[in-house]
């Protein structure tokens, strides 16, 4: 099997499944582009559709793991391609920049409303070029580097990501957009998601005990986590805040442009009752002519003046009369605006408002033309209505308003600024003027996003607190692994030190009774011939041989308690402690009483004797009194059943309690007293394989007499 092969077999084959649909998923989706497809590539009328190159983007990534377990060179020149393809998209978004890759590949027939074509949302963008770094970075020698920056740029994705699949899930996907004309494809979502889960399942360890090894890195992987989480649900409510700021201007624009039809409407229509007032056989006298006009001068706020024309175009009369153009008498045939507006007017028969223009006195305004005609129907002139645009600017600033943002003018015909927000003021099919807010203007003198301010708050609060639980869990798994591998090298040292115990101890037994008995061949050889000196030196070598066999006897037992494993049953105490003690060879004057004990217990019969044996044996060769009385009691308690092993001995001073349980240690020298050391260290390792626990009560500057109590466990 070639080597790419077999490294492909070992590949578990639900990443390459997904890997497979990724790739399946993607070409399908450009394709669909292709053929025009839009219900491929959009899944749901109201969800944005998946852009080819977000597709592209994709189809590079699903690729690039595939090739993850077999060539690592591969895997980073897919993931380069997908890396840059969909970083220069995010840079135009927030450059501003035109690169023209959008369409590089396929020229996109359908869109969404104020979306470049063709371009990669920002959402995907954010998502696709962490997801694909995580894959670059596997350019990256070292192992454990590669393996960090890959855990942290996962980390990125992961947080863009679950954010978009909130907004799926509770139905409000349009909240996460970061962009008011589009947000990220379902078909985006799942294919970066299913990546993004391969990418999970390669550099994060689901162990905590290997997290725990990981700390730090772990650490900073939840942090870029909830940061980046934070970061698309911050940037998304403040996309619908200013999204809702825009839906409130426009509304507000839209009022003042409604505000403002309705006067000049009523203005038109008084013109227009005006000149119909003014149909009489024989024409309408001047005073009354001027008198009218002043008072609707005098109450229209737009209106600089009023004049009135006679069929030839001539200003007949003008109110108010003081005037730097067109005054009483003048022509008006001439000016080719005001010819075509009076012709127009004569033959519809129907008032007119004339586009916004430059007045002779170089302000701009606009003229309201309203026809007059007698009684028998004959054409009797006009009624021009003067309305600068300097009036009208007045009264819109003097509307009341929700918002302090300024609000200017614009003609129809005139480019806007970018980021402007406008709304059209129109009289019958006459485009008068444009309402305009800067975008920039609205944002500075709107109100503060309370919403986003509180949701970083408690995202702040909240992410502290998962980071410090984190840290907490993994410091304890930490702790909990270095007490795990101390323990298992403890008990390698001391399965080691029983096993040289075990060993030393049998080994050495030999030479002993090879010495033993050639001091007694001597003493027969010999016989009376030994001087005394001489026997009395092979006396003690008996006696000391004999204590070092006695010794070497008590290390096997030692050891025997930790190679051997507890095997436990159920028994009654009373018996169990009775037989041990039948097994002793005390001295004639030392009496055992065993008190209590008439109940079952689960233990380690072979165990519990050498503890019994032990601790009588130690009270009895320890005594300092030919009679000594020993008393073992044993009773029950709800939690624990207890041991307790009392003499009437010298006692042990308290500053030898800790002590005594070592191994070798006696309260008197071994010459006073014959014996090894090691009764009390053999009970004690009893006591301890049964889960109980041993102390000591004595004190003999207050009483004679030691007490040793005993507690396990009730099982």
């Amino acid at each position: 099997m070639p080597p790419w092969q077999e490294q492909f077999s070992k590949e578990p084959i639900w990443r390459i499944t997904l890997a497979a649909m990724n790739v399946l998923a993607a070409a399908t989706i450009m394709a669909s582009w292709k053929l025009g497809l839009e219900s491929l590539v959009r899944i749901h009328p109201d969800w944005s559709p998946t852009q080819f190159n977000t597709a592209l983007t994709c189809l590079l990534l699903g690729l690039s793991s595939l090739f993850h377990p077999v060539s690592r060179w591969a895997t980073v020149s897919l993931a380069s391609g997908a890396f840059l393809l969909s970083l220069l998209t995010g840079s135009q978004y927030l450059l501003g920049l035109e690169l023209g890759i959008d369409q590089l590949f396929h020229t996109h027939q359908f869109g969404e409303p104020g979306a470049a074509p063709g371009r990669m949302s920002l959402n995907s963008s954010l998502v696709l070029t962490a997801l694909s770094l995580s894959f670059v970075v596997q350019a990256v020698d070292d192992l454990a580097w590669r393996r960090q920056l890959a855990m942290w740029s996962i980390s990125v994705s992961g947080g863009f990501l679950a954010a978009y699949s909130l907004g799926y899930l509770i139905g409000q996907v349009s909240l996460f957009n970061l962009t008011p004309a589009t947000g990220m494809g379902a078909m985006t979502l799942l294919m970066s998601g299913s990546l993004a889960a391969i990418k999970i399942s390669r550099v994060i360890p689901f162990s905590l005990p290997k997290l725990a090894r990981l700390t730090k890195a772990v650490l900073i992987a939840a942090g870029l986590f909830l940061s980046s989480l934070t970061l698309a649900v911050l940037m998304g409510l403040s996309v619908q805040h200013r999204a809702e700021l825009e839906r409130g201007a426009q509304a507000e624009l839209g009022l003042l442009s409604q505000t403002l039809q309705a006067r000049l409407n009523e203005q038109a229509l008084a013109l227009q009752r005006m000149a119909d007032r003014w149909r009489m056989s024989s024409g309408t006298p001047e005073r009354a002519w001027r008198d009218d006009a002043t008072n609707y001068v005098t109450d229209t706020r737009l209106m600089d003046a009023v004049l009135k024309l006679d069929e030839a175009g001539r200003v007949l009369w003008r109110e108010p009369r003081e005037a730097d153009f067109w005054p009483e008498g003048s022509s008006l045939a001439g000016d080719p605006l005001v010819a075509r507006h009076l012709a127009e007017v004569r033959a519809t028969q129907a008032l007119r408002v004339s586009p916004v223009q430059e007045t002779p006195d170089g302000q701009m305004g606009f003229l309201i033309i309203a026809p007059v005609f007698t009684n028998d129907g004959a054409f009797d002139g006009a009624l021009i209505e003067i309305n600068p645009l300097s009036q009208v600017r007045e009264l819109l600033y003097s509307l009341p308003r929700p918002s302090r943002y300024p609000v200017e003018f614009r003609l129809p015909d005139e480019d806007l600024p970018d980021g402007s927000l406008s709304r059209e003021l129109n009289f019958g099919n006459t485009a008068l003027l444009r309402l305009v807010a800067s975008e920039a203007d609205m944002l500075r003198d709107a109100p503060g996003n309370t919403t986003s301010f509180l949701f970083l708050a408690f995202a702040i609060m909240a992410s502290s607190l998962a980071l410090f639980a984190l840290q907490l869990v993994l410091r304890d798994q930490a702790q909990q692994e270095r007490l795990r591998q101390a323990n298992k090298e403890l008990e390698i040292a001391n399965a080691e030190l029983d096993s040289f115990a075990y060993t030393a101890s049998h080994d050495l037994k030999s030479p002993l009774r090879a010495i033993r008995q050639l001091v007694d061949w001597l003493d027969e050889d010999l016989g009376e011939a030994i001087p005394e000196n001489a026997r009395r030196y092979m006396t003690l070598l008996h006696s000391r041989v004999g204590r070092l066999q006695s010794l070497l006897d008590a290390l096997l037992e030692y050891s025997r308690i930790g190679r051997k494993a507890v095997s436990r049953s159920t028994v009654e105490l009373d018996r169990l402690v009775q037989s041990a003690v039948d097994l002793l060879s005390l001295p004639g004057g030392h009496v055992v009483e065993l008190v209590g004990g008439d109940f079952e217990v689960n233990t380690d019969t072979n165990l519990m004797r050498v503890i019994a044996m032990n601790l009588v044996n130690n009270a009895s060769k320890h005594h300092d009194r030919p009679s000594a009385r020993i008393r073992v009691s044993l009773y029950q308690g709800p939690e624990n059943w207890c041991m307790e092993f009392s003499d009437d001995g010298p006692g042990i001073p308290p500053e030898l309690h800790d002590r005594i349980f070592g191994m070798f240690e006696t309260v008197k020298s071994r010459d006073e007293v014959e014996a090894s050391g090691m009764g009390l260290a053999i009970a004690q390792k009893a006591v301890t394989r049964l889960d109980g626990t041993i102390s000591l009560i004595s004190d003999p500057a207050l009483s004679r007499g030691s007490r040793f109590v005993l507690e396990f466990p009730n099982a």
